[in-house]
């Protein structure tokens, strides 16, 4: 073999090796980046259960808390407080809320179709 074959030879030898070496690096990258989306796939599918626990538990809380008002306001009788209120009310007194409703919500309107 000429001395030339032999350099090139070296050469192939050492892109050889520069090549296995940068392929260690990119299977190692890959197993990190694999290692890591399991484990963000995990982590989510934990939150996810413990969200769930928690929404199961706070409707559960939600559904005995409205059922014990509901036994309370059952145990009560309105109609005599009612009654008692009926007396304060006079016809109109609402009527220049209702028109201040009315004239903010037609500005409101023409504010946005002014746009």
């Amino acid at each position: 073999m000429s001395i030339m074959s032999i350099k090139m030879l070296e050469c192939l030898s050492d892109d050889v090796k520069s090549m296995e070496s940068s392929i260690n690096r990119l299977t190692q990258i890959a197993e990190e980046n694999r290692d890591g989306m399991k484990q963000k796939i995990k982590n989510s599918i934990t939150r996810h259960s413990q969200a769930s626990k928690d929404t199961n538990y706070q409707n559960n809380c939600s559904k005995e808390n409205d059922e014990y008002l509901l036994q309370k306001l059952a145990k009560h009788n309105f109609k005599s407080k009612i009654r008692s209120k009926v007396k304060f009310f006079h016809p109109g007194t609402r009527e220049w809320f209702l028109k201040e409703v009315e004239r903010f919500f037609k500005n409101e309107y023409k504010k946005e179709y002014k746009k």
